[in-house]
């Protein structure tokens, strides 16, 4: 009874780091995913912004 004990401390012990070693490795990819999806739509946001400054400069002058 006590060796199965002891075994299973062992495998808690081996297991736990690797179970949190994958969960943080997905977490890394799933934040990574998100920062790459806020800078497009960041970057796409600017580009208009100063595009449509530009038109706007345009008509401006065009008056």
């Amino acid at each position: 009874m006590q060796s199965w004990l002891e075994i299973g401390k062992l495998v808690a012990g081996i297991a736990t780091p690797i179970v949190v070693a994958i969960i943080g490795i997905l977490l890394l990819r799933r934040v990574e995913g998100v920062k790459a999806l806020v800078a497009k739509q960041s970057e796409f946001q600017k580009k208009w912004a100063e595009e449509f400054f530009v038109s706007g400069q345009q008509f401006l002058r065009a008056l």
